[in-house]
């Protein structure tokens, strides 16, 4: 919550809830957004989201992060349009941070 708070001060618009309620995402605008990103660990919650946000916005491109190959055939089938797998993004993370020392 100060995190949030700490946004607010500086003129950004900020929401707290369950992205899984429609009314979470239309506080949050989405239905003028382009783009949600889900980076949610449970599948359930990302297709929560991914329906939830279909409804207030049938437009907006919607990305997430996957684990498993099995999730991401869920999430395509759920209106993702663009999946990261969440070990690869890690793993290149990792990467960048051991050469920046090196």
């Amino acid at each position: 919550m100060d995190a949030l708070e700490a946004q607010r001060n500086l003129g950004a618009v900020t929401v707290y809830g369950d992205a899984g309620g429609a009314q979470v995402l239309k506080a949050a605008r989405l239905d003028g957004a382009r783009v949600l990103v889900v980076t949610n660990s449970e599948l359930v919650d990302k297709v929560r989201i991914c329906l939830a946000a279909r409804q207030v916005n049938p437009h907006v491109v919607i990305v997430a992060t996957s684990s498993t190959a099995a999730e991401r055939a869920w999430l395509h089938e759920f209106g993702v349009a663009h999946i990261c797998d969440a070990q690869d993004e890690l793993t290149e993370s990792l990467i960048r941070s051991i050469r920046s020392i090196l």
